[in-house]
């Protein structure tokens, strides 16, 4: 029962006040790796709530699905917080909080556990697709904002400069994979 008290005060210091959760990214729990596949489980059981056709499958295409968008975060969530410390540690010379920014940006997807009720509200209106995506953009915004604010406690910056620093950072980690795509159809092209 401790660990669920536990998990109730980091949701809602992070819901509530984002600057506080910093404690936690500094104490790691198993709340960091929970939170990203909560929020996933959420957002895969969501995409199959609005689908037009359920299978009997359903189990196992939102397990993969959840599996698939965890991996993914916990991946971005990885590298950005690595080009983040990185830019930060140049330009302002602060003490290297990778790993702790890496926990921050973890926690921080909690707000995306709410994509499931969305999308039961969603659901049950004439057009689904046009309220779900205004509320999944809400959601995404949230949890953008719940970074930016324990960024900003954890790297002990303005709001305006880290918001630079994270935006600048998060377009360097998605800008190497397109890269790495264009780069692959240009050999393609050439070896064909």
């Amino acid at each position: 029962m401790n660990w669920l008290s536990k998990f109730v005060e980091l949701a809602a210091a992070i819901l509530q006040k984002p600057e506080d959760s910093v404690r936690f990214a500094n104490n790691p729990g198993p709340f960091s790796s929970i939170i990203p596949a909560f929020s996933a489980f959420s957002l895969a059981a969501a995409g199959y709530l609005l689908r037009d056709y359920y299978e009997g499958i359903f189990l196992f295409t939102i397990s993969f699905h959840a599996s698939v968008l965890t991996l993914v975060y916990v991946l971005f969530a990885s590298l950005t917080s690595a080009v983040l410390d990185a830019r930060v540690q140049t330009q302002s010379g602060r003490s290297p909080r990778a790993h702790q920014a890496r926990r921050v940006l973890l926690q921080s997807l909690l707000p995306l556990i709410f994509a499931f009720p969305a999308a039961t509200i969603a659901h049950i209106t004439p057009v689904p697709g046009f309220v779900f995506v205004p509320l999944l953009l809400l959601l995404y915004a949230w949890a953008f904002i719940t970074a930016l604010r324990s960024l900003q406690y954890l790297y002990e910056l303005s709001i305006r400069d880290i918001a630079r620093q994270l935006v600048i950072s998060s377009v360097i980690t998605l800008a190497f994979p397109a890269a790495l795509v264009v780069l692959l159809f240009v050999r393609l092209a050439a070896f064909l």
